[in-house]
């Protein structure tokens, strides 16, 4: 996952959205929070909106280049005029307008993400839902089942906590736990037209992951 630091999440929203459909997920959270994120979390690279917050990014770069000085990349979203003196592998200047094309260029060069298709002989998830396939059947899904499906489908064979699934497929957070499990018994009945088995697998009190076999 993309740690995104940021203290403005709604003012990047869009592009969070856009980040998540070409297959790329983000766990995004405010300073406070981020060093315990980088910890305890899976981690591939962090961006850092430090657009009113530079004597915070400053910190965080410290301390994250301390714990993990050659293997984390990260990147800094600043103004436009401003020369940061920070240790970071990639500045983004923040114009007001879209920063899509340059977080998605982060992610993919320093951060080695692939948006490509997701695929093994059972399953092949792209990032058009009516390229799908399932056991060699075309398997469309509405685009936020798509996502959560892409999502598990990224992160197995581990199992995803459904706070952690909440976070990475709905960045406007406004989506509860029993939204989730109702968009994966969905995935689940249309999976079952083709295979009996179910195709996410709920641990209870744990999470959700894709089922035994799909792997292989």
């Amino acid at each position: 996952m993309i740690l995104f630091v940021t203290e403005r999440r709604e003012y990047h929203l869009e592009s969070l959205r856009r980040l998540i459909a070409e297959g790329i997920f983000l766990y995004h959270c405010p300073f406070r929070t981020s060093v315990a994120l980088c910890r305890k979390k899976e981690i591939g690279g962090v961006v850092i909106d430090c657009v009113g917050e530079m004597p915070k990014a400053e910190l965080l770069c410290e301390k994250l280049r301390r714990e993990q000085p050659d293997e984390m990349p990260i990147a800094a979203i600043v103004t436009p005029n401003s020369i940061p003196c920070l240790a970071i592998d990639r500045v983004i200047r923040d114009h007001g307008g879209d920063l899509f094309d340059d977080l998605l260029d982060f992610c993919i060069t320093n951060c080695g993400w692939s948006t490509e298709a997701l695929s093994t002989f059972r399953l092949r998830a792209g990032k058009n839902p009516a390229e799908n396939l399932y056991m060699g059947q075309p398997f469309p899904l509405p685009p936020r089942a798509h996502t959560i499906l892409r999502c598990l489908f990224y992160r197995a064979p581990a199992l995803t906590s459904t706070k952690d699934l909440l976070h990475l497929c709905y960045p406007e957070g406004t989506q509860l736990a029993d939204n989730l499990a109702i968009q994966i018994r969905n995935i689940n009945l249309l999976a079952k037209r083709i295979s009996p088995e179910p195709l996410i697998v709920n641990e209870y009190a744990r999470g959700y992951r894709l089922r035994d076999g799909i792997l292989n």
